[in-house]
């Protein structure tokens, strides 16, 4: 596969999921394209600024950056980095007050690490809406391309919002 698209997408929190693909930037439509790509996804917890370093680590990694030579290697010519936009949603359960602002922590965490030391960033953040990705990365579509992860809505999440970007490129180049 040549002329590739990498998506690094993450929705943050107490857990944060991670999903992190590589797709055609030329497809029959979004759907077929996110089947014939490789993806994977998992999860991080801990403290809100380790999971930020950890996912940062992480991307740098699989991407080869700052020059993003793995990526070239591999026929990448689009990258995006995609990170759900925390809204607060007040609501009854099991979390203190300190574990709602989790996810505004590990999203600014991956923003200031995207930044290096002379002020540049290396790593263009893009925001997305929860509302977004689960209008468009339903259950019923993650499973039908099978794209469903068992068990962790954390990861599911993450997948959706993949999912989501990667539609935002296909349809608009």
């Amino acid at each position: 596969m040549t002329n590739k698209v990498s998506i690094f997408a993450v929705d943050p929190g107490t857990v944060t999921g991670i999903a992190r693909g590589l797709f055609p930037l030329e497809t029959k439509s979004v759907w077929a394209g996110l089947e014939a790509g490789e993806w994977d996804s998992w999860e991080v917890d801990g403290l809100p600024k380790f999971q930020a370093w950890e996912i940062m680590s992480e991307y740098e990694e699989w991407s080869g950056a700052p020059t993003f030579a793995k990526f070239k290697k591999l026929g990448v010519t689009k990258r995006i980095f995609v990170v759900e936009d925390f809204v607060v949603r007040l609501g009854t359960g099991p979390s203190s007050k300190a574990d709602l602002l989790d996810p505004v922590r590990v999203a600014e965490g991956i923003e200031t690490l995207s930044i290096n030391r002379e002020g540049l960033t290396w790593c263009v953040i893009q925001r997305q809406q929860p509302s977004h990705a689960k209008g468009f990365a339903t259950n019923d579509r993650l499973r039908k391309h099978g794209l469903w992860v068992k068990g962790s809505e954390h990861r599911r999440d993450a997948v959706r919002h993949m999912a989501t970007a990667y539609a935002g490129v296909v349809k608009n180049g």
